[in-house]
């Protein structure tokens, strides 16, 4: 399993769905931004593809 480098000035200052984004892309996993507040992620899995949706608010209540 290999690990992604969070010290990379490209992901300096980023949105957190934008980097998890950036971590689906690296493993090869479909995802799809619906927006700037959600991310839907589609992952193999030993029992079939695990489907997951993120969501983010850029404002604290």
């Amino acid at each position: 399993m290999s690990t992604l480098d969070f010290e990379d000035p490209s992901t300096e200052g980023a949105e957190p769905l934008d980097l998890f984004e950036h971590c689906c892309h690296a493993r090869g996993w479909a995802f799809e931004r619906d927006g700037d507040e959600e991310l839907m992620v589609a992952a193999p899995g030993s029992w079939g593809p695990t489907r997951c949706v993120f969501s983010g608010a850029r404002t604290m209540p």
